[in-house]
């Protein structure tokens, strides 16, 4: 799923061309999220997970959050692996990819980023993978 955050909202892009152009319109940003912070897909495959079901997609003007929920035996780990954009535009999808992690279950919440984001996110600057409650 796509969702809309801009102008201080949460909605799901349910008109599947609409959502493409979204997906198209932050390419950019989705390439440089996959080369600082997640080398392991390309956009296709982010695009892929998107249409599948299996990754959710948060947009803002010019930001992006690209997250999947992860079943393990014990917990279920709400895991972002791009974040890219505007700084204040990626705190506020932070934010809502929480609050939406929470509703959809999690119990905890990971992500992979560049140096630099740990900082913003007040953890230790050695992590690479960062967990919250």
């Amino acid at each position: 799923m796509i969702f809309d955050c801009r102008d201080n909202k949460f909605e799901e892009i349910k008109n599947a061309q609409q959502a493409f152009d979204e997906f198209i319109r932050l390419h950019d940003q989705i390439k440089r999220g996959l080369s600082e912070g997640s080398p392991t897909h390309d956009p296709v495959h982010i695009w892929q997970g998107i249409w599948s079901g299996d990754y959710d997609c948060f947009i803002h003007e010019e930001s992006i959050l690209v997250a999947e929920l992860q079943k393990t035996p014990k917990q279920m780990i709400y895991h972002t692996f791009i974040v890219a954009g505007r700084m204040d535009e990626s705190l506020e999808l932070l934010k809502k990819r929480k609050t939406y992690g929470l509703s959809r279950g999690a119990d905890l919440f990971s992500g992979v980023g560049r140096r630099g984001w740990t900082k913003m996110l007040g953890l230790s600057d050695k992590l690479t993978l960062y967990t919250e409650s």
